[in-house]
Parts: C-alpha cells; sequence; structure tokens
C-alpha cells in the first residue's frame, strides 16, 4: 500500500491536535489525570503548526493511505547535522499493525 505524505496546510487547523486525541485516546481514558496537561499541548502544536509556514509546518507531514489521512509527523532538524529530534509520530487506530509507523519514521529520517 503507497502512502504519500503532504503538508498539514492540506487540511485545517485542529487536524493535528484531532490526529493526536484519537491515537492516545485509550491512554487518555485510562489515565485522564496523566494526559490532560499533554493534551493541552497538542492544542498548542496543532496552532504553532498553522501559525508557523515554513519553520514547524515545514517539518510536520500528514500522512495518508489512498484517500484517507491515517497519522502524522513531525520531527526538528535544528541540532543537525548529526542528529535531529523525531517529534510527535502517531498512526489511527485504525490503521495500526500494518507497517505505517515504521514507514513513518524511515520517512523521517529519509528527510533529515
Amino acid at each position: 500500500m503507497e502512502l504519500r505524505y503532504t503538508s498539514p496546510f492540506e487540511r485545517e487547523p485542529g487536524i493535528i491536535s484531532g490526529l493526536l486525541n484519537q491515537s492516545y485516546a485509550e491512554l487518555v481514558q485510562a489515565q485522564t489525570e496523566l494526559w490532560e496537561s499533554e493534551k493541552e499541548n497538542w492544542e498548542e502544536f496543532d496552532r504553532n503548526v498553522f501559525e508557523n509556514p515554513g519553520t514547524i509546518e515545514a517539518c510536520t507531514f500528514l500522512t495518508w493511505c489512498e484517500k484517507d489521512v491515517e497519522g502524522f509527523f513531525s520531527f526538528d532538524p535544528r541540532p543537525g547535522p548529526a542528529y535531529g529530534v523525531i517529534g510527535h509520530n502517531c498512526i489511527l487506530p485504525e490503521y495500526r499493525n500494518r507497517g505505517f509507523g515504521k514507514r513513518q519514521i524511515a520517512e523521517i529520517l529519509r528527510q533529515f
């Protein structure tokens, strides 16, 4: 199955925090007190992506499987050239166990 990676600007603001909320829903439900502050961070990250085209947005990609967004990833190349930092990386539950997460990591490494 072919994956493609696009700018988050292919969708509206809220897509990033929505994907994170869906991807981590089980963990949030199981340990609400631990995850509430992280959910706020997800919303802030989403805002930052859309407020910073060319910087944060340039290192954040939606992952598509056919016509559906199935996850996303982000990274920070600034520490380079020796290394970079992998940021958020998630796959929606219905797309898990198909190797998409591994392929996202491979794409991050390719872009580094």
